[in-house]
């Protein structure tokens, strides 16, 4: 059976919840408080798949992007995953209106 992890509307960017903070170190901090949770989840299983969902970003701003990649790419590390280019990894990202900068 695939553990899968949803997270949803990060809204990354200058008045998000990680303002000010290293996003790398949130990832990893995220992962202990995943770790911390897992005797009452009661699967004890590890997490397969990571779906990322809603907005990622304030307005769209390219920093905002790096910001959360920053936090996911620690994130996966902390789970184990080969970050460093020696598997293939398919990232989807449907973005809202938050996460898109329109021009007139």
């Amino acid at each position: 059976m695939l553990r899968l992890l949803h997270l949803s509307d990060l809204h990354l960017g200058e008045h998000s919840r990680l303002a000010g903070q290293d996003h790398a170190k949130a990832g990893k901090s995220f992962h202990r408080a995943l770790v911390a949770a897992e005797p009452s989840l009661g699967t004890g299983q590890r997490v397969d798949v990571v779906v990322v969902t809603g907005d990622l970003a304030e307005v769209g701003n390219p920093e905002e992007f790096e910001l959360a990649h920053q936090f996911l790419r620690a994130l996966a590390g902390e789970l184990g995953w080969s970050i460093d280019g020696s598997c293939s990894v398919l990232v989807i990202t449907m973005c809202r209106g938050r996460s898109v900068r329109w021009r007139s």
